[in-house]
């Protein structure tokens, strides 16, 4: 019985992780390459399936954080902006309405 070690690759958030496999050829081994993995495996499988998903969930979510927070410094930034020109506007309409209370010209 001679024992092969063959290398798997597990991708996981864009790194690659090897898992180093013993396999002998004896009619196990060869149940195993015909689709039927070790449970121990399989739940190595599973467990950096589910790693990944849990990555790509995280990274989303940071994502639409970082968008909600960059939507809204542009946003008070702007309603800053409207603001200033608003408080522009109504104190040249007083200054207008308080000339004309005066009876004074407006040029």
């Amino acid at each position: 019985m001679s024992i092969n070690p063959t290398k798997e690759v597990v991708h996981f958030s864009g790194n690659c992780r090897y898992l180093l496999v013993a396999s002998a050829n004896t009619a196990s081994s060869k149940q195993k390459m015909a689709g039927q993995e070790d449970p121990v495996q399989r739940e190595i499988h599973q467990d950096w399936a589910n790693r990944e998903y849990i990555e790509v969930i995280t990274s989303s979510i940071k994502k639409i954080a970082d968008f909600l927070n960059s939507f809204d410094m542009s946003c008070r930034s702007r309603l800053a902006t409207l603001n200033e020109k608003l408080t522009a506007l109504e104190r040249r309409i007083e200054y207008i309405e308080a000339r004309v209370t005066k009876g004074e010209t407006l040029t």
